[in-house]
């Protein structure tokens, strides 16, 4: 089954679910970047794309069949911004992350859950966290992501810059007799397997640059290349991580 995400030019907060996970919502939360922590990101990408030479590349951390792939440093104001989110993502999904952290053998961490599950669960508390490497990724046309996930508890996707219109991309695939029903060119791809295997696209395009998701690490997905622009589509990414995996967890409110 393949399912598209209604095109959209602004999301506020607002949460898709796949499917349930043990009474949690299994999905992905979308939002529009506000304005002061887009500039943030335009000055990392300025950064990077002068420094092409000099810059750190990820390459090797990464799944991508992208040649520009580089590690970057998040500042505290879009750390801030992305925690807030988070903060979303678990009342959203009634309590994901703490329910997940049932599966992990941390000294005294199930008891505590469940012996706080009413209260914890489905509040904005979440669990303390560390971001891993964030990078960003200068993807050119015909470049592509393949089908994988990602290592840590939740992961995010800023679609930062893109170069074209899903017009654009369905007018080439028209005019090379594809078929549209079949064919997301640029479309970023969820792949769940409950209850059968599923696609689910979000074909984010000019109109939708700006734009942020957040969804859980083992989620798989993939990007399709693009065809029509001979600009950069950029994209910036990172994994956040439990903070402690060896003492009972601690929230923040």
């Amino acid at each position: 089954m393949n399912t598209s995400l209604e095109h959209k030019e602004k999301f506020d907060k607002e949460f898709y679910t796949l499917h349930d996970e043990k009474g949690c919502n299994y999905g992905f939360l979308m939002d529009s970047i506000p304005d002061e922590i887009i500039s943030e990101f335009n000055h990392i990408e300025s950064y990077i794309k002068s420094n092409f030479d000099s810059a750190e590349r990820f390459n090797y951390e990464l799944a991508g069949v992208i040649e520009k792939e580089y590690k970057v440093e998040f500042s505290k104001n879009i750390k801030d911004y992305i925690i807030q989110l988070v903060h979303f993502y678990e009342s959203k999904s009634k309590g994901l992350l703490k329910q997940r952290m049932l599966n992990i053998p941390a000294k005294n961490n199930a008891d505590f859950i469940r012996n706080n599950e009413g209260k914890q669960l489905s509040n904005f508390s979440i669990p303390k966290l560390c971001f891993d490497q964030p990078w960003v990724n200068f993807q050119k046309k015909y470049e592509y992501n393949p089908l994988h996930d990602h290592r840590g508890v939740i992961s995010l996707v800023v679609w930062h810059r893109i170069p074209f219109t899903n017009e654009e991309e369905d007018n080439y695939a028209k005019s090379k007799g594809y078929n549209l029903e079949q064919t997301s060119n640029g479309a970023f791809n969820f792949v769940t397997s409950n209850n059968g295997i599923s696609q689910h696209s979000l074909r984010i395009d000019k109109n939708m640059q700006g734009s942020i998701a957040l969804f859980p690490s083992d989620l798989f997905h993939f990007v399709n290349p693009f065809y029509t622009s001979d600009e950069y589509r950029v994209t910036f990414s990172c994994n956040l991580l439990y903070k402690d995996l060896t003492t009972k967890f601690e929230f923040v409110d």
